[in-house]
């Protein structure tokens, strides 16, 4: 189960909360990523500021398929070896997953496709300290026993003199069928018009990582 556990501390796409049917709260949508304008792939790169040989690599792009606008996302490790793959759906109140992989690193083929329990990924509308869950479920690579991840983020404020909004994420991930866990926690902070610009990986006995928007 480590070996898995390592890929979920880029995870961060997975920004991801529960849907929300009415427009309500405070509107962010501006703070998303601008995806009206990746009809052509753009990528960003994110260095860990504690460790800046290690980078991250989003390279993303939107696609329309009939009436579906699909917000693509590949994410590449510091070798820049696949490690997740992710469609969007963008819809009226936010986007939602349609499709998510996670790939082993060395090896992209292994795959492990997750099963979508919560799909919205980010909702345009949001109350101040209100809670949201994202959970999927996606099998160990070795073992093939499934893996339980949830995602419980808290919209933790706006600030509109340096147009950023910022959020909470506790993370927890279980090996079904056992008692092995494992639990993190997520800062990120989304910048108007241009999306995530840093995220901060807090885990316990373990060096944090501060990953920052370094070239897009």
């Amino acid at each position: 189960m480590n070996k898995l556990l390592t890929l979920t501390f880029g995870i961060v796409f997975l920004t991801a909360c529960s849907a929300q049917t009415k427009k309500t709260g405070i509107d962010i949508k501006d703070y998303y990523f601008p995806y009206s304008e990746f009809t052509k792939q753009k990528t960003y790169c994110y260095v860990n500021m504690n460790d800046t040989t290690e980078k991250s690599y989003w390279v993303m792009q939107t696609k329309i398929e009939g009436k579906d606008t699909l917000f693509c996302t590949t994410i590449l490790d510091t070798k820049k070896q696949k490690s997740e793959d992710l469609i969007e759906k963008v819809t009226e109140n936010g986007t939602q997953i349609q499709k998510y992989n996670l790939f082993k690193p060395e090896d992209n083929q292994f795959t492990a496709e997750c099963k979508i329990i919560e799909s919205s990924v980010f909702n345009w509308n949001v109350n101040q300290d209100e809670i949201i869950t994202w959970k999927v479920e996606f099998p160990e690579f070795v073992s093939k026993q499934t893996i339980e991840m949830t995602k419980n983020r808290t919209f933790l404020s706006i600030d509109k003199i340096n147009n950023t909004v910022s959020f909470e994420d506790k993370m927890h991930m279980v090996l079904k069928s056992s008692d092995q866990k494992f639990e993190y926690k997520l800062e990120t902070l989304y910048k108007k018009n241009i999306g995530l610009v840093s995220y901060k990986i807090i885990r316990d006995n373990a060096a944090t990582k501060d990953f920052k928007l370094t070239e897009k």
